[in-house]
This record gives C-alpha cells, sequence and structure tokens, in this order.
C-alpha cells in the first residue's frame, strides 16, 4: 500500500510539472542577421520556418528539437532546413536560419 501510494504521489508532481511547463508562453527574439537569413530564403520555405518557430513559444522542447554538442544553442528541423535558437529563461534567441548542409558552419 505504501509502494502505490508513493507512485501516486510522484505521478501528481509530475503532473503539476507538465501542467506547469505548458502553460509558460515563451517570447521570440529573432536576431537581426536570423531574420535576414529568413528572408533570403522562398516564400513557402520561410512561412513554414515562421510557422514552426511560432510553435516554439508554446513548446520550446519539442521532438524536433536537440541541443548541439559542444554547445548551447538547440537546432530545430524543418525538412531541409534548420533554425539555431538559445534558449534564456522565458525568451528563446533565433540565431541562425539556414539550410542543413551549410547551417553548422561558424
Amino acid at each position: 500500500m505504501q509502494k502505490l501510494k508513493e507512485d501516486w504521489d510522484c505521478k501528481i508532481k509530475v503532473n503539476k510539472f507538465d501542467l506547469k511547463k505548458r502553460f509558460i508562453m515563451y517570447k521570440i527574439d529573432w536576431k537581426e542577421g536570423a531574420f535576414k537569413d529568413l528572408e533570403k530564403l522562398e516564400a513557402s520555405v520561410s512561412r513554414r520556418i515562421f510557422k514552426k518557430v511560432d510553435e516554439l513559444s508554446e513548446d520550446p522542447f519539442s521532438k524536433d528539437i536537440k541541443r548541439l554538442k559542444g554547445r548551447d544553442d538547440f537546432r530545430l528541423r524543418v525538412g531541409d532546413y534548420r533554425v539555431l535558437f538559445l534558449i534564456e529563461g522565458e525568451i528563446i534567441q533565433i540565431l541562425k536560419v539556414g539550410h542543413r548542409k551549410n547551417i553548422y558552419e561558424r
């Protein structure tokens, strides 16, 4: 009976955390270079990327997100394009947008 109560308490704590995390809205901050990168792309591609980035404000830890090795940045995958961003508190800074073949060049 004690084990069941402990499991239930654990589940309640996790669910409260999940609910709290879901209601935080993150602010999107486009760096000037990233916005210029987006403007250079075709209109249909830039619309798709902009829509995906907008969805980040609701959940920046979705399944298309991965942390880059050896860096603090994250990447969002949108087809053949990648969006590099940084999360600082409740602000998501969009750093760079580009094709996957050359986005990781420094």
